[in-house]
């Protein structure tokens, strides 16, 4: 079945105005997860900052914060190690680099329940791409609506150059 040009043209005028009139779906908020750490002697908070492939993240800066005070900082070792002294147990957030990161209960020494992971492991959400991606611009979509315009442009040529796309004219008497 062979479309005529307008209504290829039509078809991706109609896909393109779909692409640019439809409501984007906007991304639900997790709720935040809290996690209990048990502080060692000192009320030091230790824990490691890696990527999403388990790789130590080197400088980076930590800060904790409780009642939107920032109460101790650290930065990062070579093996994304490090270690805060915190001033008692509580409720506090995590920021790696001026990202908000876990919720955590610290438990001060001696005091935390025997499940509580004795150190903190943070995966910081890194912008890392691998290979190549298409932008979040261009919908299937919009490459349909190219596609079909451009279709519709070569068939309708071809059609007006006497191309008769692969099938053999009886000669001419």
């Amino acid at each position: 079945m062979r479309l005529s040009y307008k209504t290829a043209a039509f078809f991706s005028c109609l896909c393109l105005a779909v692409q640019l009139f439809a409501a984007p779906v906007e991304k639900q908020p997790q709720e935040p997860v809290s996690y209990d750490v048990a502080l060692s002697e000192g009320n030091i908070l230790t824990g490691q900052l890696v990527d999403t492939h388990n790789a130590p993240l080197v400088g980076a800066m930590v800060e904790i914060i409780k009642d939107g005070q920032i109460v101790a900082t650290a930065t990062t070792e070579t093996d994304g190690t490090f270690q805060a002294q915190l001033p008692k147990g509580g409720a506090y957030q995590v920021v790696v680099n001026g990202k908000p990161s876990n919720l955590i209960r610290a438990w001060s020494p001696g005091t935390a329940p025997p499940t509580t992971r004795k150190g903190l492991l943070v995966v910081a959400q890194t912008q890392t791409v691998n290979g190549q991606a298409i932008s979040a611009a261009v919908s299937p979509l919009a490459v349909a609506g190219v596609i079909a315009v451009a279709s519709s442009v070569l068939s309708g040529n071809r059609q007006k150059s006497g191309d008769t796309g692969g099938q053999t004219r009886p000669p001419a008497s």
